[in-house]
């Protein structure tokens, strides 16, 4: 059921609009958190105006409920350690929720060391093979290739994990 957050339309009850769009943003904020971009796309697709929008979302930030620097840091934090991505993927999901650039950088730099993909990476390869037993050698290497990049592992480190497996390439060419 699409919940609409914003029906009065009242120009004379103005606060019920605000009352409204300010219980929708908190119920929400009760599963999860947002960031302020994402917060705002939500407000608005539920039919509230901008006005109304820009006054829950400076409440919230008053209230620290909102907070894209916590936000970054928590979603790269749980998608290192709890899920396995790497810098690409967390990188490419926190500029898709409208977090800023430096925001990005300053929680990549504080949860992604130049050495933690690389055994990130390893785990993840070794993990994987359990799975990968019975096929062919170099089939076995280029799905744990695709596997280790779409987790958003750069390209050298997946390469220098496929050498370190010493896993056949297909008809022993060189080029993936």
């Amino acid at each position: 059921m699409a919940w609409r957050c914003c029906l009065s339309r009242s120009p004379s009850k103005p606060e019920v609009d605000l009352a409204a769009a300010r219980a929708a943003a908190l119920k929400l904020l009760e599963r999860r958190r947002y960031s302020v971009a994402e917060m705002r796309r939500k407000l608005t697709q539920r039919g509230c105006e901008s006005a109304v929008v820009q006054a829950v979302l400076d409440g919230l930030l008053r209230a620290r409920l909102l907070d894209d620097t916590a936000y970054a840091q928590a979603y790269v934090h749980d998608g290192v350690l709890l899920k396995g991505h790497g810098r690409h993927r967390l990188t490419a999901d926190l500029r898709r929720r409208g977090i800023a650039p430096e925001l990005i950088d300053a929680a990549l730099a504080t949860w992604i060391a130049d050495d933690t993909e690389l055994a990130l990476a390893r785990d993840l390869a070794v993990q994987r093979l359990s799975r990968l037993r019975g096929l062919e050698p170099a089939v076995a290497r280029r799905r744990l290739a695709g596997y280790l990049q779409r987790r958003g592992l750069p390209v050298g480190v997946v390469v220098q994990v496929l050498s370190e497996l010493d896993l056949p390439r297909e008809g022993g060419n060189e080029a993936e």
